[in-house]
């Protein structure tokens, strides 16, 4: 019999490689829970009405939360990503749900400098609000014995955060921060998908928190290339000190922050995930023809 596994987000950035992993393996059902279908049309299913949730969640094995709030706006990200995140838990543990997967993010951690941080040495500290509400979800799921997944920087073909904001970064200042060297942790979407997709369905998977990422970093001089490559940003030479930068930066608190996180190193050990069974990890991320022409479009 086929394991059903709903997937929360299911046509989002992350939650579309979630389901489409999924499906791949054939060897299982997937409920997609969306909350507009790709018409635009509104779904019936919203976190933040926990009615909603339990009209089409059905009796799943397994829930996957790939349905998190990014944008700026306080009172939705905490309508979403904490209230609808227990919202969506209350009825999976309603329903008898086995494992419950929450795709997270490494910012719960804060600024860095992380050099090789592992999920037993990490301390939980949000430097954002939006962080902050990510933070409040996950430690819901942990609570009730789920799987938490931080992915550091998300790139590939519907990335709207990354690319775009070193570009505008960048752009801004006019040069490089500290030559590019400070080194990232990242993962192409359709990876950190397969991962995901993977923690679903393995058994015997311990719960807890879980860093996805290729296993070598990329340099931020790297992500700037990929923004020329991609169209979104000038040649740019030179450098300035990581200082320097925020003295420029001054009136601009997001890309303050911003020049922060790409001027730091904030790298993350992915060894638990390979201990647990993965084999899946790629030795280094990197972006195809497809992810640059949806930049350029």
């Amino acid at each position: 019999m086929a394991l059903e596994i709903a997937v929360a987000g299911a046509n989002g950035f992350t939650g579309r490689h979630v389901t489409r992993a999924l499906k791949e393996t054939r060897a299982c059902h997937v409920v997609e829970l969306v909350r507009r279908s790709h018409n635009l049309q509104p779904s019936g299913f919203d976190l933040r009405d926990r009615s909603s949730i339990t009209a089409v969640l059905g009796w799943p094995s397994v829930v996957v939360h790939a349905a998190s709030y990014v944008g700026r706006d306080a009172e939705a990200a905490l309508a979403a990503n904490v209230e609808g995140t227990r919202n969506l838990l209350t009825v999976a543990r309603e329903r008898g749900v086995r494992r419950f997967v929450y795709v997270s993010t490494a910012a719960v951690y804060g600024r860095g400098p992380f050099r090789g941080l592992t999920e037993e040495q990490s301390v939980v500290a949000p430097s954002s609000l939006l962080s902050a509400t990510r933070a409040a979800a996950e430690q819901a799921v942990l609570e009730e014995g789920g799987i938490v997944v931080r992915p550091h920087l998300v790139l590939g073909a519907g990335d709207r955060w990354v690319l775009p904001t070193v570009a505008r970064l960048l752009s801004t200042l006019g040069t490089h921060i500290d030559n590019g060297v400070a080194l990232h942790s990242a993962v192409h979407v359709q990876e950190l998908g397969r991962a995901v997709a993977w923690l679903a369905t393995q058994p015997d998977i311990e719960p807890g928190p879980y860093h996805v990422g290729a296993s070598a970093p990329i340099t931020a001089r790297e992500f700037s290339v990929w923004a020329e490559a991609a169209g979104l940003l000038k040649p740019t030479e030179g450098s300035v000190s990581l200082g320097k930068a925020h003295g420029i930066l001054s009136g601009d608190q997001s890309l303050n922050s911003s020049a922060t996180l790409l001027g730091i190193d904030h790298v993350f050990d992915v060894q638990r995930l390979e201990r647990a069974g993965y084999r899946g990890a790629v030795a280094q991320t990197a972006l195809g023809e497809a992810d640059l022409a949806w930049y350029r479009s």
